[in-house]
């Protein structure tokens, strides 16, 4: 699959519909309003990971909030997981962008290219089965960057 914004808006677009279905039919999370899906952009992994942080969301194992910035400690994080086999849709843009990294390591343009992508009114239409907080947005943070801005709201 050739790396560009439209195939990255097509990958996200099918398999946000997946995982807003399986969420809404999710009794832990019904009634409850989502405040951010976060993609996490990682082509030196050669990866691409979806997470959602509902309000009231706590972390794993503990009776403290999970921060917006701390995905790895959302109860919903890389519900996409592709690396266990359960999105081979985005396997081949995956490797695609791991190929244009090795050739030359600059993420700033995958994590606006990513962001340009969550832009499209199909893509936010995928999130439908779910409540929406007034606060919701997209998130896309740099991996590399201590306070990194969201991507999709500041480029």
């Amino acid at each position: 699959m050739e790396y560009s914004i439209d195939n990255i808006r097509l990958v996200l677009d099918s398999k946000l519909r997946q995982l807003a279905e399986e969420l809404s039919a999710n009794a832990s999370v019904s009634g409850r309003m989502l405040r951010i899906v976060d993609l996490g952009v990682l082509p030196f992994f050669q990866t691409i990971e979806i997470s959602f942080l509902f309000e009231g969301d706590k972390i794993v194992g503990m009776d403290d909030i999970a921060a917006d910035d701390e995905i790895a400690d959302w109860p919903f994080y890389d519900l996409s997981g592709i690396n266990e086999g359960r999105w081979p849709e985005a396997e081949p843009l995956a490797a695609e962008m791991s190929g244009i990294w090795n050739d030359s390591p600059d993420i700033e343009r995958f994590l606006k290219d990513f962001a340009a992508a969550l832009k499209s009114e199909k893509v936010h239409d995928a999130l439908s089965p779910l409540t929406l907080a007034s606060d919701f947005t997209f998130q896309i943070l740099n991996p590399d960057q201590d306070d990194s801005p969201n991507y999709c709201m500041e480029r």
